[in-house]
């Protein structure tokens, strides 16, 4: 995923998600971050986010938004994979 102004791509901070992107493509990211105590995700908690960003995008479809790609970026790893 690159943005690049000159093609008139924008970042929307707290739009749809944690962040958004618009220009010739859609990206609708969430981004999850953890202090080390919390240790590593787990994949029920992965699933429930994925869920969660699944269902925005249904409502967003729904009231004519634009379609997009759902991106997940998470700031450690998940547990067992």
């Amino acid at each position: 995923m690159l943005v690049d102004p000159a093609r008139g791509d924008r970042i929307v901070p707290e739009g749809f998600e944690d962040l958004h992107v618009e220009g010739e493509e859609y990206f609708y990211v969430q981004v999850k971050s953890r202090q080390e105590p919390a240790g590593d995700f787990s994949v029920r908690e992965v699933a429930r986010v994925l869920g969660e960003m699944w269902s925005k995008q249904s409502v967003r479809l729904r009231e004519g938004h634009p379609d997009g790609s759902l991106v997940l970026v998470l700031e450690r790893p998940v547990r067992g994979c």
